[in-house]
């Protein structure tokens, strides 16, 4: 799955959303996102444990 910054995503163990916030790749760890939820709080998660929402469209 491809990531960009500000794109919705939903946490799967507990089916929350958030914005991505930033992506990194560390040699030991893989790869980790940063996931900001609401009230400011950023969340470091494996991809596995995301999944992509849709937007929301207008009417």
């Amino acid at each position: 799955m491809l990531l960009a910054i500000g794109d919705v995503v939903r946490i799967r163990a507990d089916k929350e959303l958030g914005s991505v916030a930033g992506v990194a790749a560390h040699r030991a760890a893989g790869s980790v996102v940063d996931v900001q939820m609401n009230g400011r709080v950023l969340r470091t998660v494996r991809p596995q444990e995301i999944e992509s929402s849709p937007a929301a469209s207008g009417p």
